[in-house]
């Protein structure tokens, strides 16, 4: 076993050979690389960050999705470092904290983004793009392109870049809690992209619209390695939140695939006509659970169904996909987020014994193979809490049907236990939902008081009133212990959310304690 066995960069340098002269990458700023272009460009910024960095192990980059994010984290792994993609969404102090906890000291980054998020800080040592690639000259340029398409790969792959090594540090979008450092290897997220790839079907011809940012593990993974390391073309835009941007840019460049948060998804629809998403064939959505109601809508519009697959950050992320299905065989299922990717194994377990389960009975989640994280950074207590004998605790309740298909319930942590019941607030929220026939209006949480949990709505002001939603929860199916009273029905703007779509659960219970804390009423 060579020291680059295994590992992303030499996977990279594999595809881009064969594939030197096809698009690889663009973006909406006009920029277009092919993979022979990309993997130059790579090695061209590889060399200044030795050259700037000597001895670190961590680089950081802040940088949308677009080429130069792409080449900026090429360029960290080909340096033999490990690429912290630094969430720009979060507040100055959490971002701070990441910094820190990577002892980054040099951050790749652009003019434009640093004008745009100036409150963040910043290290000592910026390396703005921009500047250093002006100042390449056509003699570096080159030589870098020279290197990249004859130099063996094992003289460009680093030594102490291998299967086991750490690849990315991504941070935990900390919906529930604290974002804490997650350490994914080469042979993680390579796994991960084998599974991918061999799930779903791929041409050369296709093309990706990929928004999602590379802090997001999907993202990372999703939208920025399995294009790379598969050969068909990403076409990045910096905003998933900026729809109708999203929406002409799937239909100017006839996009075949496109991954996205079902929010993300749900506000494209309202953008995009039939014509505008015609070249689509495959759309696929995770982070967050797919309503039937979003997926059927999509459906009748665009004449393609999106699939839902799960994951988590810890595992690197994808563990089951749904996929289209092949003649002879069903490889898909309403409802579920599919089946485990090859190589991925999945346990139902007690809540209380941690105990196996049967098929179909609801138990915690849990996950074992190749694609589960090293570790947490620098917190070896808290990865013994969530690993054990290689199996990963997700935190998520869920089932196992006879043909193999998982089904995701809620969050262990979004339940309240009321009168010795375990209460779920994602049933509440969708009963609700579709009895005012909306979506995103309202959202669950709890907090303790004298009688032990209360359950708590969350709700925006301009899609419901108090009295609309109050008779809603009268006259729901749901049993009267799960019922929020009057006096727990909380009116906002806006409903918080994560740089990835995914609802701020834990923004939420702080925002409602806060209204309940200054004695306002709904």
């Amino acid at each position: 076993m060579t020291a680059s066995d295994g590992s992303l960069i030499e996977a990279f340098i594999k595809t881009a050979r064969g594939a030197w002269a096809r698009p690889a990458v663009s973006d909406t700023t006009g920029k277009n690389l092919t993979y022979g272009k990309t993997l130059t460009g790579a090695l061209l910024l590889a060399g200044l960050i030795n050259r700037a960095a000597p001895g670190e192990n961590y680089t950081g980059v802040l940088l949308p999705p677009s080429a130069a994010g792409v080449v900026a984290n090429l360029a960290i792994t080909l340096s033999g470092r490990v690429a912290v993609n630094l969430n720009y969404t979060l507040p100055p102090q959490a971002f701070r904290s990441a910094m820190d906890q990577c002892r980054i000291k040099h951050v790749l980054t652009s003019r434009k983004m640093i004008e745009r998020f100036g409150g963040l800080p910043m290290p000592e040592s910026v390396i703005f793009l921009e500047d250093e690639i002006a100042r390449f000259t056509r003699m570096d340029r080159m030589k870098a392109a020279l290197k990249a398409r004859f130099l063996p790969s094992g003289l460009l792959v680093p030594q102490n870049t291998h299967a086991g090594s750490p690849a990315a540090v991504i941070f935990s979008s900390g919906s529930t809690g604290d974002p804490k450092g997650v350490v994914l290897s080469n042979g993680n997220i390579l796994s991960n992209v084998k599974g991918i790839q061999a799930t779903i079907r791929t041409e050369p011809s296709d093309s990706i619209c990929a928004v999602l940012p590379f802090f997001h593990c999907l993202g990372y993974t999703g939208t920025f390695w399995f294009p790379l390391l598969t050969g068909f073309k990403a076409v990045y835009h910096t905003n998933p939140l900026d729809a109708a941007t999203v929406v002409e840019t799937i239909r100017e460049n006839r996009c075949t695939i496109l991954l996205a948060t079902p929010t993300f998804l749900s506000n494209y629809m309202k953008k995009a006509s039939a014509q505008d998403f015609s070249s689509l064939r495959l759309v696929i959505t995770g982070a967050e659970r797919l309503k039937k109601e979003v997926a059927g809508a999509f459906e009748a519009r665009f004449g393609v169904r999106p699939l839902e697959g799960y994951g988590a950050t810890e595992l690197s992320p994808v563990v089951s996909l749904n996929a289209p299905d092949n003649p002879g065989a069903v490889n898909h299922k309403e409802g579920t987020v599919g089946r485990p990717l090859p190589g991925i194994s999945i346990k139902i377990v007690s809540p209380e014994s941690g105990e196996p389960l049967p098929t179909g009975q609801h138990g915690i989640i849990k996950v074992k193979g190749p694609n589960v994280m090293t570790g947490y950074l620098n917190k070896p207590g808290e990865t013994m809490l969530v690993i054990e004998d290689g199996w990963y605790h997700t935190g998520d309740i869920g089932f196992m049907d006879e043909d193999g298909f998982l089904t995701i319930t809620d969050r262990l942590s979004r339940f309240s236990k009321i009168a010795g019941e375990m209460v779920p607030h994602l049933a509440i929220e969708d009963e609700l939902h579709n009895r005012l026939e909306m979506e995103q209006a309202l959202a669950v949480v709890s907090m303790h008081d004298a009688k032990g949990e209360r359950l708590l709505v969350v709700y925006k002001s301009g899609a419901v009133d108090a009295a609309r939603l109050s008779r809603a929860i009268a006259e729901s199916r749901l049993p009267n212990l799960w019922k929020p009273g009057r006096n727990s029905l909380l009116p906002v703007e806006s409903l918080p959310v994560l740089g990835s779509g995914k609802l701020d659960i834990r923004g939420l219970k702080e925002l409602a304690l806060k209204m309940l804390g200054n004695g306002r009423k709904p």
